[in-house]
């Protein structure tokens, strides 16, 4: 199987894109079908520190201003890291509206904050799902994000969430909680 190099971003600010799908600021998967690594055993490991999104969007899709999806056909894994990171106003048409995880082997989002998006489903600033897998998020606001269900985080498919020092304040989900699982 095929190892993508380690993809680094730092210190960049992603504003104002738009996607009609997925990931109006930044796109990361090893789905074939979407533009991913070509390897059915191909493995990803991302790590973004001191990212600004701002003002990305999805027209008919989910991650307003990020979008990670793992092939769950493929054997080789998607390893994110998210570090000081900020998403502010973003918006999906769909899930997540700051940002949006599905299906990878792991996740770890450190003193990050998400303010102010929107989702019109679930997850106005965050919305994560996988299998049997553990999420710590440390440090991390969420303030004034707004959604269907889950205005400030959505987790759902078994996911294990471990939140530690985490703050969340004003977000409002029209038909659901400012949390949401499922």
């Amino acid at each position: 199987g095929q190892t993508v190099s380690p993809i680094s971003i730092k210190n960049l600010e992603i504003k104002g894109n738009e996607a009609t799908e997925f990931g109006g600021g930044i796109f990361i998967s090893n789905h074939e079908g979407l533009g991913g690594v070509n390897d059915t055993n191909s493995s990803i490991t991302a790590t973004l520190e001191n990212v600004t999104f701002t003002g990305n969007n999805t027209t008919s899709g989910d991650g307003g201003g990020l979008y990670v999806a793992q092939d769950s056909a493929r054997t080789g894994g998607v390893d994110i890291e998210i570090l000081e990171c900020t998403f502010s106003s973003n918006s999906s048409s769909n899930n997540g509206g700051g940002a949006y995880f599905k299906s990878y082997s792991s996740l770890e989002i450190t003193d990050t904050s998400f303010d102010s998006n929107t989702a019109t489903l679930f997850g106005g600033g965050l919305m994560y799902i996988a299998e049997n897998i553990v999420v710590p998020l440390t440090g991390c606001t969420f303030n004034g994000n707004t959604a269907d269900t889950g205005g400030g985080v959505v987790t759902h498919g078994g996911t294990i969430s471990i939140f530690t020092d985490c703050e969340f304040t004003s977000n409002s989900a029209i038909g659901g909680n400012e949390f949401g699982i499922g």
